[in-house]
């Protein structure tokens, strides 16, 4: 099983993965990850993705609709941190990333830092302008 949330209090796109997959089920959360994500960028400019992939290996043709995909992703726009629970397993799915706004993590609390980031910076620069 595999979802994508959008959760408007938090602005993030939550993408959760469990067992194996078909292709039926990729192509079900094509359409929810495309809706989430638009969801995402119509109220901030860009979609914060979170992905909580479980360790299971996937069919290769599993994998070919996963390709198939990565358009959906803005690679200059969209920030993309994926959760993983080793770091042979982080090394592995680094390879696949194609752009220094997808990043791997072993933790959450590292994944929700680096994504919301720069929004902290902003606040903060902001902030110190309101005071000047």
């Amino acid at each position: 099983m595999i979802t994508a949330r959008y959760d408007e209090e938090s602005d993030l796109v939550r993408v959760r993965s469990e067992g194996f997959l078909t292709i039926g089920d990729v192509q079900r959360y094509g359409m929810e990850f495309r809706d989430a994500i638009q969801r995402a960028r119509h109220r901030t400019g860009c979609g914060k993705v979170l992905v909580e992939s479980s360790e299971v290996v996937q069919s290769a043709d599993v994998v070919e609709a996963f390709v198939k995909l990565q358009p959906l992703i803005d690679p200059d726009a969209d920030r993309l941190a994926v959760m993983v629970s080793s770091s042979l397993r982080k090394m592995q799915v680094k390879r696949g990333l194609v752009s220094a706004n997808q990043q791997a993590f072993l933790s959450e609390s590292a994944a929700m830092t680096w994504l919301f980031a720069r929004e902290a910076a902003s606040i903060s620069v902001q902030h110190g302008a309101a005071q000047d």
